[in-house]
């Protein structure tokens, strides 16, 4: 994943507070790699957020909810040290690829039209053969308020609707309970399990290991959950 606040990468944005990003194989170049015109994010609408592409602007807005150190309990990294550095990861961010050219990034600041803030940062990594995965990033002082899931439903819908992807994923870890709730309310399914220690998280405790969530298209929508109690 691409974390937010360090310099660790993989495949995703940032480990998403809750839910991670999966690493995948290595497949044929992208569209990208070969010249052709990358897909841009949209700009989605949910009921209470507008989940905006993320840019270099975002940063003097977002510096200090990423500067909280409760929301990298479940990430390998530390919190943003400098606007300067914030900018330079957006703007590297707003690139929307990998430097292989083999993934398509997505990344949207979630902005609460209500409380007129931003509450969180998303993401979608999309590769070729039709399969996605997702990202999220709440605010501690935006948890618990269901932000996590109205804005997660919204982009698998995009997933699935409008860049037609087969197959969406997230990983995340056994111990975070949060994220794997939020993964069963999306209609995601188990799909593996490893209980083996990862010593790259911290957790206040042990190690734990990983679990893997898919969701296909097609497949049966959950029942609507409300906000009171959601990630």
């Amino acid at each position: 994943m691409r974390f937010i606040a360090g310099s660790s990468v993989t495949t995703g944005l940032w480990t998403a507070g809750y839910l991670g990003i999966a690493s995948a194989p290595a497949r044929p170049l992208s569209p990208a790699s070969r010249g052709q015109p990358r897909p841009v994010p949209a700009e989605l609408q949910t009921e209470r957020l507008s989940l905006e592409p993320l840019r270099t602007a975002h940063a003097p807005w977002l510096i200090e909810p990423l500067r909280d150190p409760r929301l990298y309990r479940f990430l390998p990294d530390i919190p943003v040290s400098s606007l300067r550095e914030l900018r330079a990861r957006f703007d590297w961010l707003a690139t929307g690829s990998s430097p292989d050219g083999l993934e398509t990034w997505f990344h949207w600041a979630a902005y609460c039209r209500e409380e007129r803030r931003h509450v969180g940062l998303f993401e979608a990594t999309l590769h070729e053969r039709r399969w996605a995965e997702i990202g999220y990033l709440i605010f501690p002082s935006a948890w618990r308020r269901g932000y996590a899931l109205e804005a997660c439903r919204r982009i698998v819908q995009h997933l699935f609707a409008e860049r037609a992807v087969d197959l969406v994923v997230a990983d995340t870890m056994l111990a975070n309970i949060a994220a794997r709730r939020l993964a069963e309310q999306l209609g995601f399914r188990e799909a593996s399990c490893d209980s083996r220690s990862d010593s790259c998280f911290k957790c206040g405790g042990p190690p734990a290991g990983h679990v893997r969530y898919v969701l296909e298209a097609g497949a049966p929508a959950p029942p609507l959950a409300t906000a009171a109690g959601a990630a």
